[in-house]
């Protein structure tokens, strides 16, 4: 068992993982919504693009993010024990906290999985991706074109989800995370009526701005669940371990920085609204057993365990009843 002990450091990084879940959440969230902006019955290619990514889309909005709210719920009511336990009744706990820490390492880990996942159902769609923007090469050139130009003007940070500034109604949503102060104003939209611009827009969304948000927020969740990997070996040994000082220096050291961690857990919580109405975009014309299907055939590892999501999941969301529910009856 490693000897490594969680620092200031991890702990400060800890609170911008989150923080960087809920800004990736928040951009996968708005490209999905992006898809159903326009109609583009005009481009059947884009049409048939968007049917397949209304059936990945689905599974994200019913039972991924779901799993990750309630990985960042469970994260807070567990770093909130440092400031609700006196240090002697820490003492008393060390061991159930171990066992906690244990418990929210395998859930990010699952949830980490679950983006995964989705974001090779993502990735598979290349090939339909390729297809539109063959179809509609002059937009794309237009695209590219105007993508740069919004690149030179946006924060450098999240300058990849630039295309996002195009799509009409997202574009105000989406300033904040785009825009340095002042440069917001600068975008126009395209025209609603304007269907292939929207069509290529939204494709380059799927293909870019979407992947790179779910592999970020995938990463957020394995490093969440690598600061409780490390977190759980230290309660582990210090639960054995008679040196006061030592674990002492834990609480304190712990408990100083709950207020950051919960801030940033509140900082992703502000964001799920806006999310699920973003989601609420998507169309419920997917055959009605596909999450069901999907959950029952795609595979979880987590160290020696491998089995579907739907079992996995039901195994260590069992403490969550509403959870558990919506893994049974999605």
């Amino acid at each position: 068992m490693s000897t490594h002990t969680v620092t200031e450091s991890e702990l400060v990084k800890f609170s911008e993982d989150l923080r960087n879940a809920a800004n990736n959440l928040k951009i996968a969230c708005m490209s999905l919504r992006s898809c159903y902006v326009t109609n583009a019955s005009s481009v059947q290619e884009f049409v048939a693009l968007r049917r397949k990514i209304t059936n990945h889309a689905t599974v994200y909005s019913r039972v991924i993010l779901p799993s990750a709210n309630v990985v960042v719920q469970n994260i807070q009511d567990f770093v909130e024990t440092y400031t609700a336990l006196s240090y002697d009744d820490f003492k008393e706990c060390i061991e159930d906290l171990a066992n906690g820490a244990h418990r929210n390492q395998d859930m990010a880990s699952y949830t980490k999985l679950l983006h995964q996942e989705i974001l090779a159902n993502f990735k598979n769609e290349e090939n339909n991706v390729n297809i539109v923007l063959k179809k509609l090469e002059k937009d794309t050139e237009w695209y590219k074109a105007r993508a740069k130009q919004l690149r030179e003007l946006s924060n450098v940070k999240t300058s990849w989800a630039i295309g996002l500034s195009l799509i009409p109604g997202v574009n105000f949503i989406a300033s904040p995370i785009l825009w340095y102060s002042g440069k917001e104003d600068l975008v126009e939209a395209i025209a609603s009526e304007e269907e292939s611009k929207l069509a290529v827009a939204a494709t380059f969304i799927i293909r870019d701005v979407l992947q790179t948000s779910l592999l970020n927020f995938a990463q957020a969740l394995a490093d969440i669940s690598g600061f409780f990997n490390i977190l759980q070996n230290e309660l582990s040994i210090l639960a054995r371990n008679s040196d006061d000082g030592v674990t002492k220096l834990h609480y304190y050291k712990c408990r100083n920085k709950v207020p950051a961690i919960v801030a940033a857990c509140h900082f992703y919580m502000k964001s799920i609204p806006d999310c699920q109405t973003d989601l609420m975009t998507i169309p419920n014309d997917i055959d009605k057993n596909y999450v069901q299907q999907w959950l029952l055939e795609k595979k979880a590892r987590i160290g020696n365990i491998n089995l579907s999501f739907l079992e996995m999941g039901r195994n260590l969301f069992n403490s969550n009843a509403q959870f558990v529910r919506l893994l049974e009856n999605v």
